[in-house]
């Protein structure tokens, strides 16, 4: 009998850990979406990863990627309310991986479709920002303030960073979105929200100041290099 009551216990307990598990994975599942949020993915890209928004229409490329522009200012204003240090750390590795991916999406997709729209159309200092760019995103990135001194040093570049961003965003929205939007009917700009997203997801997740810039080069080149940060990526975690 006591066999009995031993074995009918532990159906019993089984049971209510069953039941109890199922209760669990809704909240697991309600969980998923702010974990998103928090990541901030790509604007543009769907919840399923695809390329299309509300009601299943599609993605316009010149609305995302003004859209992930925004996305980039609220990645500053996470490092300036960053409470510690490591909460700036992490926010500045934050920014720097997404801008870096913006970036590459930005010369494969959105520069040439402007230079063939608009071969007139100068480049040239929105590449030389470019430049610049990668070169203090590099330094955000390896470098991990000791003291108090560098710290100071590491904020005025950041903000300096900031600065020079954010007139290369508003330049890039003016000078290159627009005169866009006067062009690309509705199926260019889906065609454009499309290869933006797939190079958003392929691209390189550090900087790399030497890479090339060149949109066919880069369209070979950025898929491979971002393959390897991000196996470098899950090695580091």
């Amino acid at each position: 009998m006591s066999s009995a009551v031993t074995e009918e216990t532990g159906r019993a307990t089984s049971t209510d850990q069953e039941q109890l598990q199922k209760q669990q994975e809704p909240e697991q599942h309600q969980q998923v979406p702010e974990q998103r949020q928090r990541e901030l993915s790509p604007a543009g890209e769907a919840e399923s990863g695809g390329t299309t928004g509300a009601a299943g229409a599609p993605v316009n490329g010149l609305d995302a990627i003004v859209a992930d522009h925004n996305v980039i200012r609220e990645l500053f204003n996470r490092y300036d309310t960053a409470a510690t240090a490591q909460a700036k750390v992490t926010a500045a590795r934050n920014l720097v991986r997404h801008v870096s991916r913006h970036a590459s999406a930005e010369e494969r997709t959105l520069y040439p479709l402007l230079r063939e729209k608009h071969p007139q159309a100068n480049l040239a200092k929105m590449l030389y920002d470019r430049m610049i760019n990668k070169e203090v995103l590099e330094f955000l990135e390896s470098h991990v303030p000791a003291g108090d001194a560098e710290w100071v040093l590491y904020d005025a570049t950041l903000a300096k960073f900031r600065m020079i961003e954010d007139e290369h965003m508003a330049k890039e929205e003016a000078e290159v979105i627009e005169p866009l939007r006067q062009v690309l009917d509705a199926s260019a700009v889906a065609k454009l929200g499309r290869r933006w997203s797939a190079a958003f997801a392929n691209a390189p997740t550090h900087p790399h100041p030497g890479g090339t810039s060149g949109a066919a080069r880069a369209r070979l080149v950025h898929p491979v290099v971002g393959l390897i940060d991000r196996m470098r990526d899950a090695l580091a975690t």
